[in-house]
Formats: C-alpha cells, structure tokens, sequence
C-alpha cells in the first residue's frame, strides 16, 4: 500500500500515516492481524485493526490490508485498497487483464489491469463499474456527447440571438458532424443556418459555403436549393 508520512509524531506504540484523501491512519504497534489464507500457492491476506481520522477530527474502527505475501498471478498488478472507494465485496487485490465484449459494437476487447487500476484508484469508480465498451466506442461516445453538447449551446444562443452569424455556423457544423456520425440531424435547419451566416457576415461567407456543400452532400444533391428556407 502507498503511503505518505505525516508531519504529525506519533504516539508511542503505534504508527501513522496520511492517506491520499488526507485521513490519517493509526495502528497500534501490538495489533493482531486477521489471516486469510488465499489458497494454495497464492499467499495470505493479513487485515490489521486501525483507527481512522478525517481531517475535522472524528475518528472510526476500521481496517488496513496487507497484501505484502500476496502471490500474485502472472502480469497483475497489486491494489491499494486505501486509494479505492470500498463498497460491498471488499477492495481489489489485485488487477488482471480481462476479456469483455463491447455492448456497442460487439467485438471482444481488452480491459487491461492498468487501466482497471486507474479506474478505481485514480478516479475512483465504485468496484460495480466496469468497462462495457471498447476504446474506440469509448472515444466515439464521448466525441457525441461533445457534439450534442456543442448543438445545444449553439441552440440555446440562437434562441436569445437568432442573429448571431458565427453561432449559426456553429450549429450547423455541429449539426453536419451529427448526421456524419449517426444519421440524425435536422440538414434543411442547417442549411438554412449557413445561409443566413453568409448574409449577416461576409467574413463568414466562404466556411458558410463549405458547411453548405457538405450538408447537401448528405442529401446527395436530392435536395431542391427551392425548399429550403433562407
């Protein structure tokens, strides 16, 4: 377990440290371990009475792992239940590779140790979270919810300012990524969005007209310039 010394001394017969989260941990020097056996060829878990202090001063009963004689499996890597956030179950041990499949786009993907050590320990995650998607379904979720996000702001500003030129512009490349990406998106809006830009800003005139051509792209040319309103 990674631990930090407190500036603090301690008292005679018991030793102390400061936890990441700030609590100070006591153990008496004479405190009796719990021995847990993990098994054959796989060490013991030793789980000593502690005393912990948050920062305003209260204090509670509570517990330290000792995974020094823990065997590992090939390629783990040993946890630090103190920097995790400990629900039902315990904390983990240890972190191995595991296989999982992607609830997206169904393919087998990796959710390796390190990054399960990150999850719990850097971020804190509850031990129930687990990685449900592959990265790069991971990383095509969170560019969506960037592009919904940028719409709605967008939006919400031409609802105060229907002429602000560049926010039309904005929500209509937004609106362009949106129906790239998963065939939604409200393309006669857009194009109506760029072409009141082009009027209310010269400057605009040229991306207006880029953001135009790719939209009605999207339409494959089926799009009659007659029904769309300026």
């Amino acid at each position: 377990m990674s631990r930090r010394n407190s500036s603090k001394k301690a008292q005679v017969g018991e030793s102390r440290c400061t936890l990441p989260d700030g609590r100070v941990m006591l153990r008496a020097a004479d405190a009796v371990p719990q021995i847990h056996s993990m098994g054959k060829g796989k060490g013991v878990l030793k789980i000593y009475p502690v005393t912990m202090i948050a920062a305003d001063g209260r204090s509670w009963a509570s517990w330290d792992w000792d995974l020094s004689e823990l065997v590992l499996p090939p390629g783990a890597i040993r946890g630090r239940p103190h920097h995790q956030f400990i629900g039902y179950g315990g904390p983990k041990l240890w972190y191995e590779d595991k296989e999982l499949r992607c609830v997206q786009c169904g393919e087998e993907f990796t959710f390796w140790a390190k990054e399960q050590q990150y999850w719990y320990e850097t971020l804190h995650f509850n031990h129930a979270s687990e990685a449900i998607r592959c990265l790069e379904c991971r990383k095509q979720r969170r560019s969506l919810k960037m592009i919904h996000s940028r719409l709605g702001v967008a939006m919400a500003t031409l609802s105060k300012n229907p002429n602000d030129a560049p926010t039309l512009l904005e929500a209509a490349s937004a609106t362009l990524e949106l129906h790239r990406r998963t065939g939604t998106g409200d393309l006669e809006r857009a194009i109506g969005f760029v072409r009141k830009a082009a009027r209310l800003s010269p400057q605009l005139k040229a991306a207006a007209e880029r953001v135009e051509g790719a939209l009605k792209g999207l339409f494959k040319s089926q799009l009659p310039a007659s029904s769309v309103t300026p």
